[in-house]
């Protein structure tokens, strides 16, 4: 039997070993006692903003690794930057193994840097369809 599971009664043990449950005329009785819930603005403003604060976190850790990376293999020189982008843009996906052989971090170290890539290329391309949204870059022809 796994842990956390809860087996039906009908499993032929005697009947000291089943386990009692809650008839439904009490559970009725529970439910009508508890109050019905609410829809609070100020709760949903406040789970939101953890949220958002929790996200910008996880962000800010992201970032901060991504710069360790960056500094310690020296990945900011212009001769790998190059590399790298040209790697990165050349249209072929490379992976985590193929990013630590080539450019030396380790492979959990290469899965740190690209996935803080993928998050830029996103950010990227929401900022972008944001300003068409705004009608922002959009020339207007002369009349």
């Amino acid at each position: 039997m796994k842990k956390g599971f809860l087996l039906s009664n009908n499993s032929g043990s005697n009947s000291s070993n089943k386990k009692k449950t809650t008839s439904s005329k009490k559970l009725k009785k529970q439910n009508k006692a508890k109050p019905p819930p609410t829809n609070n603005n100020n709760n949903d403003a406040a789970a939101a903003a953890k949220a958002d604060q929790y996200q910008a976190d996880q962000y800010t850790l992201h970032k901060q690794e991504f710069d360790r990376i960056v500094q310690k293999y020296k990945l900011d020189s212009d001769a790998v930057a190059s590399a790298i982008s040209e790697a990165l843009t050349s249209g072929d996906q490379i992976s985590a193994a193929e990013f630590s052989q080539r450019f030396g971090p380790t492979e959990a170290e290469s899965v740190v840097f690209l996935e803080w890539i993928k998050v830029g290329v996103k950010f990227k391309e929401s900022s972008i369809d944001t300003a068409k949204q705004a009608g922002l870059g959009q020339t207007v022809s002369p009349k």
